[in-house]
């Protein structure tokens, strides 16, 4: 649904007066948010039309970005008449300029990023990077750092989200363009949290970029539905997320590589274990039905209370209010209500003071504003600073595992570590050891809050992954490479959770990945070259419904390419066939029977008969031997191989009983 769509809808109705921005300046209006005792709020800019964000500049400039792609700035506490930059974007419902961050090095750089619209048929999404020059754009200095994927009719779930964390790296919120399948699939960039190198190129320690391909090894999570905003805690690398909900549920979740947050499959709270759950979710009967903006209070000097310090405050469209989330306890209080007319956004300044962004009503209604406390000012002291955040370790079953954490502050500094956001009991020391881990335990993540008289801070979660030596060494013999993280610990968890060696062996010799290798491979032994992506695509699909190895291996060698390639005769074919198939000449008999079959065009039942055939099948129990167990089968092993063959056994079953027999086994 449009912004617009959603606040006739669903917005309340004050039982004062509603906020109306003046046309002719900030002195003639009002602005009547319910706040605190000890809190007021100024209004900084009015007369925006539809903004979408804003953020502070180094120098200590405001930016506002709005929708129809004009990116405005607040300087010396006035907005000023030209802009810093115009875009030519798709501002149809959600669509347009959503985001924009500076570079870390903007002092000397001069860089501006921006997330928008392209116009198009289809329209897409797009990131670019801008260079200033004082209060606007240098003309002609776009440089287009990320395309995304074509955008279908639907106008709604853009995200649009940009900011640079802690590590150096771009974060980018894509919405799934209302299609939910967008959010689980590696296919595509919509319904995740990406994250690149500032030239948008792709780090390489994305935890999917060994599983995904091409610009999709950017995806950092997945399973969101509408991303619209996130925040980094300054001073840690702790991200939360504010994904739009659908009917029922807003979510805040806690940014972690690698998370699947569940949508479509699941929203708002769950137990399921595939997904991480939010860290705090709310119903639609709050009111309000689409969270926007969030932001940490972590600033330079601050001004509010010191329990404030290390809070998350987020903001919903619909329901114009402020509420305080306290990520040390859980607990959530109601900061301001009455906000005017769909506010977008929120941000703290250095100084302390808490900002929001509005849409506000009409036209050019937008409204940006700040919120101050008139309380005594705190006493002088540092909030905590996560130094060294806990780092992901990997470990068995039974095993045991210790997590740490640094951080600086003015002391007394205490700990208490949570798992997957909620404390653990005693847990409270700079360091935290499971002596036994348990299956319960992978996949779990775990951080540490840091609290002293000034605030706190949450260090970034790191995960618990499984490490069972059996999945480590099954995955590498299969596959020729290790697993990474993110494989080991899913696989080790399902051993931990009962899933027998034969079962997790049979799956992965017959899974879509392995089948991807075995058309490759047989494609370049074969016809000496790689498939196109067609012939990919359907080699592994005919593998992953049913079609036997050999069967697809045959279709290759009775093709007119096979027989080509090995001079176009009949002769040359049976020769090619048997040295591939065999490793060794055909004998005169075979020749010449064999150069019949294929004359009379019987190539693929040549094939057949030999791929399942005694000798054949000899040498891919010796070679699974070879491989596996690093020795030769003896005579026996071979014989009862061979019957089970011939009782309809398939080569993915005898291998897989192989992978999962005992002596393998030991060898992990």
């Amino acid at each position: 649904m449009s912004w617009k769509d959603l606040g006739l809808r669903k917005t309340r109705t004050a039982s004062r007066h509603v906020f109306r921005p003046a046309g002719d300046g900030l002195e003639d209006r009002s602005l009547l948010t319910t706040l605190p005792p000890g809190f007021v709020e100024t209004p900084v800019a009015a007369g925006l039309s539809r903004p979408t964000t804003f953020e502070f500049a180094p120098d200590g400039r405001i930016f506002i970005a709005e929708q129809g792609g004009q990116i405005r700035v607040v300087k010396n506490g006035q907005l000023l008449a030209t802009p810093f930059l115009s875009l030519n974007v798709d501002s149809n419902g959600e669509r347009g300029l959503l985001g924009m961050a500076f570079d870390p090095q903007f002092a000397t750089n001069h860089y501006v990023y921006a997330y928008y619209t392209v116009p198009g048929s289809p329209a897409h999404n797009r990131v670019s990077r801008f260079t200033a020059n004082g209060d606007v754009v240098v003309p002609g200095s776009e440089v287009p750092i990320l395309d995304l994927n074509p955008l279908s009719a639907a106008t709604n779930h853009n995200g649009g989200a940009i900011h640079f964390g802690a590590d150096g790296k771009l974060y980018v919120g894509v919405g799934e363009n209302a299609n939910r399948a967008n959010a689980q699939s590696l296919d595509n960039l919509l319904g995740k949290i990406l994250r690149i190198n500032s030239d948008g190129t792709i780090p390489t320690d994305n935890p999917f970029y060994n599983t995904a391909t091409g610009q999709n090894r950017a995806i950092w999570a997945l399973g969101l539905r509408n991303p619209y905003s996130f925040a980094f805690q300054p001073g840690t690398s702790q991200m939360f997320i504010n994904d739009v909900g659908e009917n029922t549920w807003e979510e805040i979740d806690d940014g972690i590589a690698g998370s699947n947050y569940g949508w479509p499959a699941t929203e708002g709270p769950t137990t399921n274990p595939q997904f991480r759950a939010p860290i705090y979710a709310y119903q639609h009967d709050i009111p309000g039905t689409a969270i926007t903006g969030g932001t940490f209070y972590n600033p330079a000097t601050p001004q509010f209370p010191a329990n404030a310090v290390g809070d998350y405050f987020f903001t919903d469209l619909s329901g114009r209010w402020i509420h305080q989330l306290d990520p040390r306890t859980g607990v959530v209080t109601e900061f301001a209500t009455g906000l005017p007319p769909l506010p977008v956004a929120i941000g703290v300044d250095p100084g302390g003071s808490l900002y929001y962004l509005a849409i506000g009503s009409g036209a050019n209604g937008g409204v940006l504003a700040k919120i101050t406390s008139t309380a005594t000012p705190p006493p002088t002291g540092s909030a905590p600073s996560v130094t060294r955040d806990p780092a992901g370790v990997s470990a068995p079953v039974g095993g045991s595992v210790t997590f740490s954490v640094e951080a600086t502050g003015t002391a007394p500094l205490a700990y208490q570590w949570q798992r997957n956001g909620a404390n653990i009991a005693g847990a409270t020391g700079a360091s935290f050891t499971i002596p036994s881990v348990s299956a319960d335990d992978i996949g779990a993540s775990y951080r540490a809050v840091v609290i002293n008289a000034f605030g706190s801070a949450v260090s970034r979660a790191a995960v618990l992954t499984g490490d069972s030596p059996y999945a480590r060494h099954l995955y590498t013999a299969i596959f020729g490479h290790p697993p990474n993280p993110i494989a080991l610990s899913t696989l080790s968890l399902a051993l931990a959770q009962g899933v027998t060696p034969q079962q997790l062996a049979a799956a992965l010799v017959a899974s879509p990945e392995r089948h991807a290798q075995q058309v490759v491979a047989a494609y370049q032994t074969s016809l000496g070259r790689l498939p196109n992506a067609t012939e990919f695509a359907t080699g592994v699909n005919l593998l992953n419904t049913g079609t036997s190895r050999e069967v697809f291996l045959a279709s290759l060698i009775s093709s007119q390419e096979y027989a080509a390639r090995h001079g176009g005769k009949p002769q040359g074919v049976v020769q090619a066939l048997y040295q591939e198939l065999l490793g060794r000449a055909p004998r005169r008999s075979e020749l010449i029977q064999g150069t019949r079959n294929v004359a009379r065009g019987s190539t693929n039942a040549l094939a057949n008969r030999l791929i399942t055939g005694t000798e054949a099948r000899t040498r891919l129990i010796s070679s699974w031997y070879a491989t596996y167990l690093g020795r030769r089968p003896s005579a026996s092993e071979v014989r009862t191989t061979l019957a089970q063959f011939r009782r309809g056994l398939s080569s993915d079953q005898a291998e897989a009983a192989i992978l999962s027999g005992g002596e393998f086994i030991a060898r992990s």
